[in-house]
């Protein structure tokens, strides 16, 4: 485990110490000798030994001037002096310059066997440390990516001193020089990347990011997943020309995540900042310049000094609104697609118009469908989610086109849920006023107002919707009924026509006459066999 070199210049001092102490059992390994400090100076470089036990006086090189030595071009080599009686000032001289330990001699075998396990003691704890230093700081180096981003990140949010930052950018190895700086931030389209694959996308963006504008340009992670780099200006060219680098680089950048990824990428510049404490202001610049993708489109580079919005007041698409939500309430898909379309026309035709309020857009029409939602019976758990989840997916839709598309997705499936429903409502309500009809037709005052006021629906709409769906109006499917059960008494009892009349519910026998006439095509008489009275 370790290494031993005894330096002595008597031989016999050199193989006493070899060979009267059992070096294994003390956990080293391999032992060298060597007679003066040149020699031993020469073979520690060789053999690098964990340990050298050198006596102080030896000629051409005392140990004094080997542990110099020692320290200097093998720091990690302890050392252990030899001295006798009269070197002891030696010795403690020795201790000052970082001797591990020193040995009186002569010692006997048992003395020094117990001196070199308080040594080798010493030896394992130094071993100890070292490696737990060399653990923390492989943890560190590892670490280091992460710190790195968590302050660059910091940068963006807040304003600090100068002396806040200074030894840290030096500790974090983050190469920016003393300003001035610019903003960009990139945004990779990934709403058509499998969830798996999102990290290894956003990594590959990142990759060409800093391929392209070189270490000298810290490229990062903001805390929610859009790329930054932090773009440090050349002073000794005119800002302009500053400003046309970075969209030059944009655009490479662009090209080649186009090119090699098959994405579209999104970038916007914010200005140029003199103090890295003012960073976070050309970030928020960048990030409102970004945000004229909804409008404007993806795929493309914004820069703030182009912009010039926002609206002084909300925008609203009323009439747009109100053809949409009418046409979903008809499920009609032709309808909704149209009205959609007025929406985004609207919404583009006002370039100034600012992302939050586009937002505050969707967000109502969102809110209206689940309002009509709501009102149907019977859906699903996954149809509700589909909805709600529109509301979380707001920022990460990129255009107005992408927003109303997903949007409109929505009310496709709204407005089949309603027509399902009003369907299914339809039924039970035509059902129920059948049944309504098949235990009171003998009733005379029943009538379509009471039979509405039965089903508790408006007598019109139940007019057109039994109509709609026996195919027959409410009189005459009354009737119908009344004259199949009128057959039906006239064949199996010995009642009168006009009785059979009363009992089915007419209150004149001789329109009862007529109806079955015009119904069977003979007289209640003539049906039941006997003549006309």
């Amino acid at each position: 485990m370790y290494k031993i070199l005894i330096v002595d210049d008597e031989e016999l001092v050199r193989t006493s110490i070899t060979t009267i102490v059992d070096w294994a059992s003390l956990g080293f390994t391999e032992v060298y000798q060597a007679e003066n400090g040149i020699e031993a100076l020469a073979l520690a470089l060789k053999v690098k030994p964990d340990l050298v036990l050198t006596d102080i006086r030896m000629p051409f090189m005392d140990g004094l001037q080997l542990s110099a030595q020692l320290r200097e071009k093998l720091p990690s080599t302890s050392i252990v002096i030899l001295s006798g009686h009269d070197e002891f000032k030696y010795a403690q001289q020795a201790i000052a310059y970082g001797i591990l330990d020193y040995i009186l001699k002569p010692i006997g075998p048992d003395s020094l066997y117990e001196k070199m396990l308080e040594i080798k003691t010493k030896l394992d704890l130094n071993l100890n440390k070292k490696k737990y230093l060399e653990k923390i700081r492989s943890q560190l180096h590892q670490s280091l990516p992460l710190l790195t981003e968590k302050f660059l990140n910091s940068l963006l949010y807040n304003s600090f001193e100068n002396k806040a930052y200074s030894k840290t950018l030096e500790f974090l190895e983050i190469p920016l020089t003393p300003g001035p700086y610019l903003i960009c931030v990139i945004e990779p389209d990934l709403l058509d990347i499998y969830e798996n694959d999102l990290e290894l996308y956003s990594f590959a963006v990142k990759n060409i990011a800093t391929e392209t504008f070189s270490s000298k340009h810290p490229v990062f992670s903001d805390a929610v997943g859009r790329i930054i780099v932090v773009f440090c200006v050349d002073t000794q060219i005119s800002e302009e020309e500053n400003h046309s680098i970075t969209f030059e680089l944009l655009n490479i950048l662009k090209n080649n995540v186009n090119f090699y990824l098959k994405l579209q990428l999104t970038a916007a510049k914010g200005s140029i900042v003199n103090e890295i404490n003012s960073l976070y202001m050309s970030y928020n610049e960048a990030i409102s310049a970004l945000e004229c993708k909804y409008t404007l489109g993806k795929n493309r580079i914004y820069d703030i000094r182009d912009i010039n919005y926002v609206e002084s007041s909300i925008v609203y698409p009323h009439d747009a609104y109100v053809e949409f939500m009418d046409a979903v309430k008809s499920a009609r898909t032709d309808l909704i697609i149209q009205a959609s379309g007025s929406i985004v026309a609207f919404l583009k035709s006002r370039h100034t118009i600012s992302p939050a309020n586009i937002k505050l857009v969707f967000i109502d029409i969102i809110t209206s469908l689940l309002k009509l939602l709501a009102m149907t019976k019977g859906t699903s758990l996954e149809v509700w989610n589909k909805g709600l989840s529109l509301f979380s997916e707001l920022d990460k839709q990129g255009t107005v086109e992408e927003l109303t598309n997903a949007t409109t997705e929505f009310a496709i499936t709204v407005s089949v849920e309603l027509a399902a429903s009003r369907s299914k409502s339809t039924s039970i309500i035509v059902c129920k006023v059948i049944e309504y009809i098949k235990d009171n037709y003998q009733l005379q005052d029943i009538s379509l107002f009471s039979a509405a006021n039965y089903a508790s629906v408006n007598a019109s709409y139940l007019s057109t919707l039994f109509k709609k769906e026996t195919g027959k109006n409410f009189v005459d499917y009354l009737n119908r009924v009344r004259i199949e059960k009128a057959m039906e008494l006239l064949r199996t009892t010995d009642l009168k026509a006009y009785e059979v009349a009363y009992m089915t519910g007419f209150s004149n026998p001789h329109y009862f006459s007529i109806l079955f006439k015009k119904h069977i095509g003979i007289t209640p008489s003539e049906f039941k066999g006997g003549t006309d009275e």
